[in-house]
């Protein structure tokens, strides 16, 4: 009799046990959700359909960048914007293809480095080949003293260069190529920014190049300085 009753008594000390963790696997999975659900910050002082994106706060938490949601979103427009946090001030809209709440990959927004002093703001969004948005800002006495296309302007100093060794009738597709802050991946960000470039007239490995084509890869090298001045420190074609 007894040893029937332990029996029992551990058959329902097993169903506890099993009840209690499928009750933590859902609050956990609620949380989680809960949690991506609230990336970004919205409120009163910001349009409706808009918020901060919670990875892009400067240190001290007093700015970030507004972003839309997926049923406010116009690629036609620039709606990211520099904002302060409490008020809703914009500091500048960025000058760039908007990056969007909520999506992965193209369009998705890549988490912002800053310096530490919250100077420098390093504002990303994710694209296939190349980031579509690649803009240094400078914010000073709550300012923002100039924003730099970093994306624009070293696709422009690589193509520049690399131009001498294409046919004359190639046509160029800008997400072709590569561009890059390179660094430490948790260094706080500081001047000069150093850029890397990459061109590659087949940048699909996976696609044989068309009969007869011109193959040219190219790679380059350079700083943005305290001014915001693109320096090509290297370039080199194979």
């Amino acid at each position: 009799m007894n040893a029937r009753l332990q029996f029992r008594n551990w058959q329902i000390l097993v169903r506890l046990v099993s009840i209690y963790c499928s009750l933590a696997c859902l609050s956990f999975s609620s949380l989680a959700q809960e949690e991506q659900e609230t990336e970004l910050i919205t409120g009163k002082q910001f349009p409706d359909g808009f918020g901060v994106e919670r990875s892009s706060f400067s240190p001290d938490k007093r700015y970030g960048v507004l972003a839309p949601d997926s049923d406010h979103y116009d690629w036609t427009k620039q709606q990211n914007k520099l904002v302060e946090v409490n008020t809703g001030r914009t500091l500048t809209v960025i000058n760039a293809e908007t990056g969007c709440a909520g999506f992965t990959n193209h369009g998705g927004i890549e988490p912002s480095h800053w310096s530490a002093d919250g100077s420098l703001l390093l504002w990303e969004v994710a694209g296939k080949w190349s980031p579509r948005a690649l803009v240094l800002l400078k914010i000073e006495d709550g300012k923002v003293k100039w924003q730099r296309d970093l994306l624009k302007m070293a696709q422009q100093a690589i193509l520049m260069r690399t131009r001498r060794f294409l046919p004359k009738d190639f046509v160029v597709n800008a997400r072709t190529i590569d561009v890059q802050v390179t660094g430490e991946e948790d260094a706080q960000l500081s001047l000069p920014v150093a850029v890397y470039a990459e061109f590659d007239s087949n940048p699909n490995p996976e696609l044989e190049p068309p009969p007869n084509s011109v193959y040219v890869h190219s790679e380059m090298e350079a700083t943005v300085n305290s001014e915001g001045k693109l320096i090509v420190k290297s370039f080199r074609k194979e």
